[in-house]
């Protein structure tokens, strides 16, 4: 979906009387979360949170990519709070005890 969906869909979530909503952010399209982010507090505002979902720790069987570094997931999540995302699940690698 892209970044003017999210938005849209957003300002149904929120019509709809949900507090809340979750979204998926593939690791190769962290800019494209960043810029959906943006798009979505211009949509509501802070009438709704958002919370994203990385996938580090949990894979398919036969997904062999690589987890995102400690570096790239702490540049991520330092973008996610100039948006308020409330919340972000699996930023690191399930290795990465």
């Amino acid at each position: 979906m892209s970044a003017p969906e999210r938005a849209q869909s957003a300002i149904a979530i929120r019509d709809a009387g949900f507090k809340a909503m979750k979204i998926r952010v593939p690791q190769t399209q962290l800019e494209l979360g960043i810029e959906t982010f943006k798009l979505i507090r211009e949509a509501v505002g802070t009438d709704l949170e958002i919370m994203v979902d990385l996938n580090q720790a949990w894979r398919m069987p036969g997904d062999t990519r690589k987890s995102i570094s400690l570096e790239t997931a702490m540049n991520f999540v330092d973008a996610a709070v100039d948006y308020g995302v409330y919340w972000i699940e699996e930023p690191l690698p399930m290795e990465d005890i």
